[in-house]
């Protein structure tokens, strides 16, 4: 009898352990259990979880059983914490690499001694702990991601007679000059560019370029007026509920501005988070997320397809997931006759989903209140996702929603020149849908009568980077000239009564140039270099620098 009970826990605690972590995942992201897409991938792990309690409950009380188990909690653990990722962290700091090194090893070695010691009633206790973990998640109240406004301290009346300053960072918009002409499209976004900046009275910049590759590196040290060859250097780690994120260690531009009266209105991801730290100054913070499964729920799309959305992007952080994704398609690509469907990863970020919708909240808020004020805004566009056509309508099928890479985001990657023209193809469009966006929002601006005395910044913080290699220190030696201008040349448009419009072909660094035309200090000598990453941006080292190609 306790011999068949253990046979059933032991199908049965893998279905629990998986659902256990997602529905703690749904419930977080405010996702309604009982739609039929999160049926359908609660069904998908129930079943996949059958299959490998079945396959733990054959082998039977044995030691090997017991490395099931620990494997499987493993997965588990990975997938929920980003385990791997945070032992890697651990360990690539160099201060005392070898001690723990000894020490993550000790506590693997421990972890399955663990297993091995409670082989027979490991089943019984995982589906006990794994239940009562569900069972709290559906009774009590769970933690939920935070998005839209939220809750800040109240702030001081700004100065009345203040112009407004709306200032919009466009995330993995490419420069003018930048622009790959030789890729069909190319030549007509330059040229439509150069018509929307010119039709709304801007300084253009062709030639810009952002000394970073990394967002947190390149406008946190923009806005404190800096070009820091520190990685990481000017900004602090941070948490949203638990997620981990970023936030400046400084901000020169929102004290500054604060100091003269201005009122802040922030609108931003919960990657970089410039509302904290700021008490008493912003007056409005509006978050959305980076990656959220929420941001699918709406979509018009079935609702296999939604699943596997939602799958994917709980799985996706997982370095244990992609890791057998890529050793499932090697091995399928040995056995050519096997007729196995291939494990291809899409992109699951969703980032560029939820910006409209930003930009449409933002637009109401400066007709509504503007004088006085700042309204900053880091937008996800045209940063992939290639989610919107020119015309931003979605594409209907998840599996052309194309990023800068291949495998979607992993840096030290490396691409195609197929994929990366395919990619370029359809980012062209997404960049011509946010300028309709943004020309929506100027246009309803200039009729309300806004736009005469305002200041409106609009830059990028790094290229597309859609590159083949990326030019960061581990790949220099293959990075080409146009990884480069793919990686670094980016947007800066700058439209005030002080600031004569029209175009400018110096090549000038983004930040150097908020520095002089925003900030009022110094300008700055160009050196026309830019920073290399290391590849680990944790470690807060010194980058490379080295010269950025002519374009």
């Amino acid at each position: 009898m306790q011999a068949n009970r253990e046979f059933v826990l032991t199908i049965l605690a893998p279905v629990l352990v998986f659902l256990s972590g997602f529905l703690t995942y749904i419930f977080y992201h405010g996702y309604g259990i009982l739609t039929p897409e999160v049926l359908l991938c609660i069904l998908a792990i129930g079943l996949a979880g059958i299959c490998i309690g079945g396959l733990l409950a054959v082998a039977g009380p044995t030691n090997l059983r017991a490395i099931g188990f620990a494997m499987l909690l493993f997965v588990f653990l990975d997938i929920q914490f980003r385990l791997v990722a945070r032992i890697h962290d651990f360990l690539v700091v160099q201060d005392g690499r070898l001690l723990k090194y000894a020490i993550v090893v000790l506590l693997l070695f421990g972890y399955q001694l663990v297993f091995l010691g409670l082989r027979r009633h490991i089943a019984t206790i995982l589906t006990t702990v794994f239940a009562t973990a569900i069972l709290a998640t559906a009774i009590l109240p769970a933690q939920k991601a935070q998005f839209g406004p939220q809750p800040v301290a109240p702030v001081e009346v700004p100065v009345a007679n203040l112009p407004p300053i709306i200032h919009v960072v466009l995330d993995g918009h490419i420069g003018i000059e930048g622009i790959p002409v030789d890729i069909e499209g190319g030549e007509a976004l330059r040229d439509s560019l150069r018509e929307f900046f010119g039709k709304w009275g801007f300084r253009l910049y062709g030639r810009a370029y952002s000394k970073y590759f990394m967002t947190y590196d390149s406008i946190s040290n923009l806005i404190n007026g800096k070009a820091s060859a520190i990685d990481a250097g000017l900004v602090d780690i941070t948490t949203h509920s638990g997620k981990p994120g970023w936030k400046p260690a400084q901000n020169e531009y929102f004290r500054k501005l604060a100091d003269r009266g201005y009122r802040i209105r922030v609108y931003q991801t919960d990657y970089l988070d410039f509302c904290q730290d700021f008490s008493g100054k912003i007056e409005y913070c509006y978050r959305y997320p980076s990656s959220s499964p929420r941001l699918v729920r709406a979509l018009d799309l079935p609702a296999m397809e939604k699943a596997e959305l939602i799958i994917g992007s709980y799985t996706d952080k997982s370095a244990v997931v992609n890791m057998l994704r890529i050793l499932y398609n090697k091995g399928r690509s040995l056995i050519a006759s096997s007729g196995l469907p291939g494990w291809e990863r899409k992109n699951y970020a969703f980032s560029s989903l939820g910006v409209p919708e930003v930009i449409r909240q933002l637009q109401t808020d400066i007709l509504q209140a503007s004088r006085g004020r700042l309204f900053f805004a880091h937008l996800l566009l045209p940063h992939g996702p290639y989610i919107w056509d020119e015309t931003c309508r979605m594409r209907d099928d998840s599996d052309t929603w194309l990023s800068r890479r291949l495998d979607h985001e992993d840096l030290l990657s490396h691409s195609n020149p197929e994929y990366r023209e395919k990619a370029y193809g359809i980012y062209f469009q997404q960049v011509v849908c946010t300028m309709s966006l943004l020309d929506n929002l100027l246009e309803s601006l200039d009729k309300d009568g806004l736009l005469e005395n305002a200041t409106v910044i609009i830059h990028g913080d790094h290229g597309s980077r859609i590159t083949i290699n990326d030019p960061v220190t581990p790949m220099a030696a293959i990075a080409t000239d146009r990884d480069y201008i793919d990686a670094f040349s980016t947007l800066f448009a700058i439209r005030s009564p002080e600031i004569t419009p029209g175009y400018r072909g110096e090549t000038r660094a983004i930040q150097h140039l908020f520095a002089e035309l925003v900030m009022g200090m110094p300008a700055s000598e160009e050196d026309g270099t830019v920073f290399l990453q290391s590849g680990q941006s944790i470690q807060r080292l010194p980058m490379e620098q080295v010269s950025m190609p002519v374009f």
